[in-house]
């Protein structure tokens, strides 16, 4: 039998409440710190993967509040058939890498199998940094500058500084 248009309108609701709830229990949680003894960067190395990803099934899928689809869990999180990413550092953490199990097709529309970051600054729980090859400019002309933001010790997001506060993309994990 076919979902009734109050059915329906549930089921969107419910599942919006579900996200927002996800979202702001991560916001809650205890972030680490340099004054836990946590070094941002040593943090951030290693395997990270998308454990969900956008459900893109077109007028059915429930926008979140950036208008994405909500998102589904893969089955092949982290596996070699998943497309996780390794991220590493400079030496003198002026710069990070991030190396992709397969080619992606970038942002800025080039199929890489790297992608490199310039670190202009680091807060405790954010590094801020610039994509090398960026063309893309902000609604004022500047470039685009991206945020890594550490959620908790296994999940980050990123973020344009030009988005509104508390935008960010999906949540990446640390691959176990």
């Amino acid at each position: 039998m076919p979902e009734s248009a109050p059915q329906r309108g549930f089921r969107l609701f419910a599942a919006r409440l579900t996200r927002l709830a996800l979202l702001l229990s991560v916001l809650a949680a205890p972030v680490p710190s340099a004054a836990q003894g946590v070094d941002l960067f040593e943090l951030l190395e290693g395997r990270w993967d998308l454990p969900e990803v956008y459900d893109m099934k077109g007028d059915d899928c429930v926008r979140d509040a950036n208008g994405h689809c909500a998102t589904v869990r893969k089955q092949d999180w982290c596996q070699p058939s998943s497309n996780f990413v390794t991220i590493s550092f400079s030496e003198n953490r002026s710069e990070a890498v991030f190396d992709w199990n397969r080619p992606l097709k970038s942002a800025i529309g080039k199929t890489v199998e790297q992608s490199r970051y310039i670190v202009l600054s680091r807060e405790p729980q954010v590094l801020t940094m610039l994509l090398e090859g960026e063309t893309r400019k902000t609604a004022e002309g500047e470039a685009v500058l991206w945020q890594l933001r550490v959620l908790d010790a296994g999940t980050f997001c990123w973020r344009r500084t030009d988005w509104k506060p508390g935008a960010c993309t999906v949540v990446r994990t640390r691959c176990p």
